[in-house]
């Protein structure tokens, strides 16, 4: 297998500048840079730069994928959006762990990292980071649910004690958004464990109120704080005043079970319970197959039953024609004739006649003594006494 590495960092918030493009140019002349983004793919080799450092200076967000099973991902908000405490009840590894944060230059990095063999080849990184990236306005509103798969990955690669306690357990964790589930398909993250984890989560079921709510709440700013506020989004904070209306709004307005509630199960428990769920729903999918395959032997049976009707309407007919195939010394009618021989077979035994069936199959084979590749199907079908 060849070596495949895939990095991507994007700009979201604000573009590179030509000077910042030429510093990241000098990183790796093979790289394809624009304004806001820097892609490179490695068949050999390795790359120079330090990705936590570009993502501390220029990039918003970064994917990397590597074919022997390693997988990263960051997510870069501004301090003033999400708070480095906050990200540590959820990020409580360090460098190279299964989820990091850190602050750096007024901004916080959340790093999320997989170690797994692949299974079967290995995937092309190529427009995985523009879905996952998606999450960042969700994040910067105070959706903890990234977090909290940054916690799930940590339980799920033991970087976590048994004995500790999970985080604030987010809203919503059943119901994960198309970045949310692109973000833990390429994670990995453990279906089993997330099913486990969503059953102490809130639902969204107050999402649609709390939109009128906030409706209403906005057209009661005063027109200078609209201005202000749309003057901010002009100049380029857009999400940082999504963010700031959210947390007004909610910190006025708390609505039950759109918030996160407090953790109470320790990883051990999460790991337990996600290796039972897990052994139910495999005891589940095969009663599920015993009774498809069931199903099908039944459909089987009672098509080869009908066959077997039409047959007996035709039996001597079919005598004959067994006999005919067989005198014109062709395998492939070999084939044929056998195959017709046990049918008669299979309805002489569900008629009470299979002492039949024996004389008269033993009267035909004595009529073919020289015909060894004849004989050798006879055996091979067991038809031969």
């Amino acid at each position: 297998m060849s070596e495949y590495q895939y990095y991507e960092f994007v700009a979201i918030d604000r573009p590179i500048s030509e000077q910042q493009q030429a510093e990241l140019r000098n990183l790796s002349s093979r790289a394809r840079i624009t304004a806001t983004s820097f892609t490179n793919e490695y068949h050999w080799g390795d790359f120079r730069g330090d990705r936590r450092r570009m993502m501390e200076r220029y990039f918003d967000a970064f994917l990397y994928l590597a074919n022997w099973g390693t997988r990263e991902l960051m997510i870069r908000l501004p301090a003033n959006v999400l708070d480095i405490a906050s990200a540590r009840r959820y990020c409580i590894g360090g460098p190279g762990d299964a989820a990091h944060a850190w602050a750096a230059d007024g901004n916080v990095i959340v790093s999320f990292r997989s170690d797994e063999e692949p299974e079967d080849g290995w995937e092309d990184g190529t427009g995985a980071l523009a879905s996952a990236a998606q999450v960042r306005p969700g994040l910067a509103s105070g959706d903890t649910r990234f977090l909290y798969l940054g916690w799930l990955l940590s339980v799920q690669s033991d970087d976590v004690a048994d004995d500790e306690i999970e985080p604030p357990v987010s809203p919503g964790l059943a119901d994960l958004d198309g970045p949310l589930q692109e973000v833990a398909a390429f994670l990995r993250v453990d279906e089993n464990l997330l099913a486990v984890a969503a059953l102490d989560s809130p639902d969204l079921a107050g999402a649609q109120q709390a939109d009128v709510e906030l409706a209403t709440w906005i057209g009661q700013l005063t027109a200078a704080e609209k201005d202000t506020l749309l003057l901010r989004a002009a100049q380029g904070e857009a999400m940082r005043v999504q963010a700031d209306l959210l947390r007004g709004f909610r910190a006025e307005n708390p609505a039950e079970g759109l918030g996160p509630v407090a953790g109470r199960r320790s990883a051990g428990e999460l790991r337990r319970s996600a290796a039972a769920f897990r052994d139910q729903w495999q005891r589940a999918l095969a009663e599920k197959q015993a009774k498809e395959q069931a199903r099908k032997a039944r459909e089987a049976a009672d098509a080869y039953n009908r066959h077997l009707d039409k047959l007996s309407q035709r039996e001597d007919a079919a005598w004959e024609l067994a006999g005919d195939l067989i005198g014109t010394r062709k395998p492939g009618e070999y084939d044929k004739a056998v195959t017709l021989l046990v049918d008669l077979r299979a309805l002489s035994q569900r008629e009470g006649r299979a002492d039949a069936f024996a004389e008269r199959f033993r009267v035909l084979r004595e009529q073919h003594p020289r015909k060894p590749s004849l004989l050798e199907r006879f055996e091979k079908a067991r038809l031969t006494p």
